[in-house]
């Protein structure tokens, strides 16, 4: 399959999750008071699967390899450490096993569950690759210096992935990621910077 041309090649994102910044070891239980903000989410138990304690994650992360190689996965409200010993794609969902968690009964408690891991456990990426939640909450500035909003979300298309650009008082706005219409992403100063074609936004200054 041949590659899109530059101007159209979308700027290389990786998921994990929903925002939530820096936490404890991955070994060790999470500190009293950590906030919610501490967390990032990797997916959500849909249902068990199976009667030996097997359950279906609705992923929000595209490593799920990972997943079982972590210390301890956080699960719901609480942050309940469990510690996964197997972690494998089946169909859309990931069937991911607890120790501990060895019958369809104890699976069943874990339903509706969010799992989390610490944000300080989140792998590095190359440097023009990121993370949706270090998009999440940029500063959108157009490539004329005029202030857009915030990117409130990244949806994921068929052909591209949509920033979701958020105006106070006004419609969100759905900006194709690819690196023709969002040249630049600075996490480190917080901005993405937009050349919208004419029309997406507010014509009367889209051609200053």
């Amino acid at each position: 399959m041949s590659n899109p041309p530059p101007e159209n090649r979308p700027p290389t994102k990786r998921r994990y999750g929903r925002p939530r910044p820096a936490p404890p070891p991955a070994s060790a239980p999470p500190p009293a008071g950590t906030t919610p903000t501490d967390w990032i989410t990797v997916g959500r138990i849909a249902a068990p699967f199976g009667l030996k304690g097997d359950v279906k994650l609705l992923p929000q992360t595209d490593f799920p390899e990972r997943l079982a190689t972590h210390a301890a996965l956080y699960v719901g409200a609480d942050h309940r450490p469990l510690r996964p010993t197997s972690a494998h794609a089946h169909g859309s969902v990931i069937l991911l096993h607890f120790a501990g968690i060895e019958d369809m009964t104890a699976a069943e408690t874990l339903r509706g569950q969010v799992v989390a891991i610490p944000a300080a456990e989140v792998a590095p990426l190359a440097a023009d690759q990121y993370y949706v939640h270090d998009l999440i909450g940029l500063r959108a500035v157009h490539v004329n210096g005029t202030d857009l909003g915030s990117v409130a979300d990244i949806l994921t298309g068929a052909a591209q992935d949509l920033l979701v650009v958020r105006r106070p008082g006004q419609p969100d706005v759905l900006v194709p990621f690819v690196a023709a219409l969002v040249p630049a992403v600075d996490v480190a100063a917080r901005t993405v910077t937009i050349d919208p074609p004419l029309g997406l936004f507010d014509d009367e200054w889209e051609q200053g």
